[in-house]
Formats: structure tokens, sequence, C-alpha cells
């Protein structure tokens, strides 16, 4: 994936994020995260890890999760 030479998970996830906004014709600005928030976005990952099951683990994990708190709000 390139480049290793992080101190912290967070400073790797930042970086990997700015380059797919770059890819994407997308503007990164920390603070300014509209993109991330849309409906699309999320979408979009869920798509993904139905796509690719090996991919994003802890994100899978944490959709589990809210899977679980929504049926059980129900």
């Amino acid at each position: 994936m390139g480049n290793y030479d992080f101190n912290t998970h967070s400073q790797f996830h930042k970086d990997y994020l700015k380059k797919m906004f770059v890819e994407k014709r997308m503007k990164y600005a920390e603070g300014a995260i509209q993109h991330v928030q849309e409906e699309y976005y999320l979408r979009e990952l869920q798509n993904r890890i139905q796509r690719e099951p090996t991919q994003l683990p802890s994100f899978q994990e944490f959709m589990a999760f809210c899977d679980l708190v929504r049926t059980q709000l129900q």
C-alpha cells in the first residue's frame, strides 16, 4: 500500500483518506468532513465489505454492532 512510516494507525488512516479524496477528485480539509457524512459514502463502504469480506474488519465489527443496536431499539 506504500509508505508505512506512521507512528499511529490514525496517521495512516488520515493519509489514506487524503489519498482517496484526491483519487476521487474530492476536497479534503481537516474539520470539513461533509463528504464522509453523506449517505452514499456509508453505502459505498457497506458495498465494499460485502464485495471484499476480508477488508475493513474493524468497520465490519462496527456495522455489526450498529445492526445489533438497531434491532434492540425496535
